[in-house]
Order: C-alpha cells, then structure tokens, then sequence
C-alpha cells in the first residue's frame, strides 16, 4: 500500500508540474502578444504622428508657395512703376498732369562735391 501511496502522489505531482508549465507556457505567450500589441500601437502611433506632420509641412509649402507667388507680382509692379516711361502713360491713361521736366542725371565734379560736403557739415554745425 506504501508503494501505491507513493505512485499516486508521484501521479498527482506530476500532473501538478504539467499544469503549471502549461500555466507558466500561456502566460508567457499572453505577455508576448502583450507585448507584440504595445509595439504594433507605438508604430502607428508613430505613422501617425509623421502622417500629420507631412500634412502640415504640405500645407505651409502652399502657403510659401503663394506668397512666393504675390512677391513675384509685387516686385514685378514696382519695377513696372519705376519707369519713367510707364508713369508717364499711366498718368496719361488717368488724365492727370504730367510732370514738366523729365528726371534726370546731376553730373558734379568730385572737387565741387567735396566742397558742398564741407559746406553742409559747416551748416549742420
């Protein structure tokens, strides 16, 4: 009776070791799909973040875009307007008075220039 005593117990030990690598197996493949889950989540989490960033770089290179695009106009006006010549039809188109005298080029000799300079630091004195 000893030895059956024995053999059931060791019957019974047995079963228990087997239950608790099971136990022990299925919580180690719980954790590793636990922890396949975290990473997948941090990866879109991270597409994410880059999906709205490219979005918003997309959207301030339009607007660089557009205001390139008004710069362009707007420096192409004011060389429009800086010709004498362009003025003068404009102020023609418009029926306005044209100026008398056309601008020109005041020709001065470095000698006199530098004797107007010492004459308007004497004055500003």
């Amino acid at each position: 009776m000893n030895k059956q005593k024995k053999t059931t117990i060791y019957k019974i030990k047995l079963e228990a070791k087997k239950t608790a690598r099971g136990i022990s197996a299925s919580l180690v493949a719980f954790l590793i799909l636990l922890i396949l889950s975290a990473v997948f989540l941090l990866y879109q989490l991270k597409e994410y973040h880059i999906t709205r960033y490219m979005k918003k770089n997309q959207e301030l290179r339009l607007k660089i875009s557009a205001l390139d695009e008004s710069r362009h106009y707007y420096l192409s006006k004011i060389n429009e307007l800086k010709s004498y010549a362009e003025i003068s039809k404009k102020v023609k188109k418009e029926g306005l008075k044209e100026s008398l005298v056309k601008p020109g080029v005041l020709k001065i000799d470095g000698d006199k220039l530098a004797a107007y300079v010492k004459k308007d630091k004497k004055i500003s004195k």
